[in-house]
């Protein structure tokens, strides 16, 4: 920002234009609106055009030689309409920033941005959580030399088709699995890509126990099947041993066996 000092050694060769070294303030004060927000903004703004009027009060016309009073308003008014103007696009852009951030921090599924070269820039904290790593762990880093993520397919495959499978996360001594879905995006106006992993544990578990019942239920219809067929012989079986129990003129040792036949019937009819 205090570039335009040199302005009065430029004036003998490029007259007038000079001044023009005090637009080098609106990128300065538009990067402290973006970083501290609307109070950095005006505090920036109001040190700008103090600058700019005490600059050229002191040395507009040369080292020691003030600018006349139209050339410090034109100059001043100038300088801080660009920055006003830089100022509004510089907070526009920080609450789109903002609000990305905010998104990507909280989104439940874990997001990896990659810059060029497949190097990851960013991981949300969703991301961390399910590869049990540190953030120091992944950023700088390609994927194919990250923990965790080294075994799943190049990021230009995962943007034609997404992947699917189990990830050993956390301590290597230790691995948990963890069953995701992996796909990537293409950047449009920005080189690189934003890598989505979705954690499927659950869902997987869920279909499992889905499955588990299904079979579950179709081995207890076939349970009741089988019972049923096994009924009606059996009480043949029962009625005539009882029938045949009746007679009075059954030897002993033959009685015994039908009411062993009828107990044994009877249980078989409880189970």
């Amino acid at each position: 920002a205090a570039l335009p000092v040199a302005h009065p050694l430029l004036l003998p060769v490029v007259g007038v234009p000079s001044h023009l070294l005090w637009w080098v303030h609106p990128l300065p004060v538009a990067m402290l609106a973006f970083r501290h927000g609307p109070k950095g903004a005006v505090g920036a703004m109001l040190v700008s055009g103090m600058l700019v009027a005490l600059g050229e009060l002191v040395f507009g016309a040369g080292y020691g030689r003030p600018a006349d009073g139209a050339t410090v308003w034109a100059l001043t008014t100038g300088v801080t309409v660009t920055n006003l103007l830089m100022v509004a696009f510089a907070l526009y852009a920080r609450g789109v920033t903002f609000r990305y951030r905010g998104l990507f921090d909280a989104a439940a599924s874990g997001i990896l941005r990659l810059g060029r070269g497949g190097r990851i820039q960013e991981a949300n904290p969703a991301a961390l959580r399910l590869l049990g790593v540190d953030r120091s762990d992944l950023v700088g880093r390609c994927m194919d030399s990250a923990p965790v993520l080294a075994g799943l397919p190049p990021v230009e495959e995962l943007v034609r088709q997404s992947w699917s499978g189990v990830l050993q996360t956390g301590d290597p001594a230790t691995p948990l699995d963890v069953h995701a879905s992996v796909t990537a995006v293409r950047g449009q106006d920005v080189p690189g890509y934003q890598v989505l992993l979705v954690d499927r544990t659950t869902e997987v578990a869920q279909d499992r126990e889905i499955e588990r019942q299904g079979r579950l239920s179709t081995l207890g219809e076939a349970l009741a099947g089988t019972a049923h067929e096994l009924r009606n012989p059996l009480q043949i079986i029962l009625s005539y041993a009882e029938i045949w129990q009746e007679d009075d003129g059954l030897p002993g040792e033959l009685r015994a066996d039908l009411q062993a036949i009828r107990d044994e019937g009877r249980r078989m009819g409880d189970m």
